[in-house]
């Protein structure tokens, strides 16, 4: 499991809801000097993140998983989404316990194919911004 890291980023996006199963899940958008990048996080990152304000520097560890989401016009696309293992926002950082990547490595896998994983509205949008730089994919 390669482990990757984003640093200096800002929120651009973050919405959180709450499935079936009584996850919380965490979609954002971060923007760093290197692009933007989808993420998601559970439970207790969820509600550490939606603390953060777009005037916040973040940083955050995880790994990439492939995703693959149909936009509006039925157009297949394939992305890298993080999903955090770890997160700084001002310097305060928050890491995921070895039980809890177990748990959320299991929340992926349950949740991936169920839920639309990314704001594919917020998603595109942040992406065609004029003077946006390209969306990540590692």
């Amino acid at each position: 499991m390669n482990i990757t890291q984003i640093n200096n980023a800002r929120l651009k996006f973050f919405k959180m809801s709450l499935s079936k199963d009584g996850i919380f899940i965490g979609r954002v958008l971060i923007q760093s000097e290197d692009g933007i990048f989808p993420l998601i996080c559970f439970n207790s990152f969820v509600s550490k993140i939606s603390s953060a304000s777009e005037d916040d520097v973040i940083s955050v560890e995880g790994t990439f998983k492939d995703y693959s989401y149909s936009d509006y016009n039925g157009v297949l696309h394939f992305v890298k989404l993080m999903l955090i293992t770890s997160i700084t926002i001002n310097g305060i950082k928050q890491s995921a316990t070895a039980e809890e990547k177990k748990q959320h490595e299991e929340y992926w896998k349950r949740i991936k194919n169920i839920y639309q994983v990314i704001d594919i509205v917020e998603f595109e949008r942040l992406s065609k911004m004029e003077g946006a730089v390209e969306l990540c994919c590692p």
